[in-house]
């Protein structure tokens, strides 16, 4: 499993959980003191592409595909992630036994130290960040997630709706110093 102390990771249980609210909202605040490099990365299913939307450049493929975001007048996650302040975004999707490979190759081109946002559930599995909080819808949208893999790795659960003070809180803790995440109060 790949260590990396420059990422904090969300993921969540469905569609409209938070997650990508609150990657901007690390973005924005990281963002007026230093470049930030933001991940969209999804395990690609095939029964899953409409949950995801499309993307510039997709087709059908095998393996991994790793996409930069240039769009930021769009409602996608990735554009909103631009519009939140990221220096650069990218859409990376993969089948499950790629996942790891399409890791190793983004961070051997794209990381640099800098303060890394991704969100994906899946990427748990393969890499361990320095924080990962899993977002959670109750009822969730559509067809829900399994995440009761992902629940005990969690340094944070949040509820969407119903943990606005504990996100304010986390986001006024978090700190990125020396190519690291702290989040001094969890763990």
């Amino acid at each position: 499993m790949l260590t990396i102390p420059n990422l904090f990771l969300v993921g969540g249980n469905s569609r409209h959980s938070g997650k990508t609210t609150l990657a901007c909202e690390i973005i924005r605040r990281l963002a007026k003191e230093q470049e930030v490099t933001a991940i969209k990365f999804i395990r690609f299913d095939p029964d899953e592409k409409e949950m995801h939307g499309s993307h510039l450049g997709e087709s059908e493929f095998s393996g991994y595909s790793i996409m930069r975001e240039t769009n930021n007048h769009s409602s996608k996650d990735t554009s909103q992630m631009l519009q939140a302040g990221a220096k650069e975004v990218f859409y990376i999707r993969s089948g499950e036994e790629f996942m790891e490979q399409a890791s190793i190759d983004f961070l051997t081109r794209y990381n640099h130290g800098q303060p890394l946002v991704c969100e994906s559930s899946a990427l748990r599995h393969f890499v361990e960040p320095a924080v990962f909080v899993m977002m959670m819808r109750i009822p969730p949208i559509g067809n829900p997630k399994s995440v009761e893999s992902y629940l005990p790795l969690a340094d944070r659960i949040l509820y969407f709706d119903k943990s606005y003070d504990e996100r304010l809180r986390m986001l006024e803790e978090l700190r990125f110093d020396s190519g690291k995440f702290y989040l001094p109060s969890f763990k």
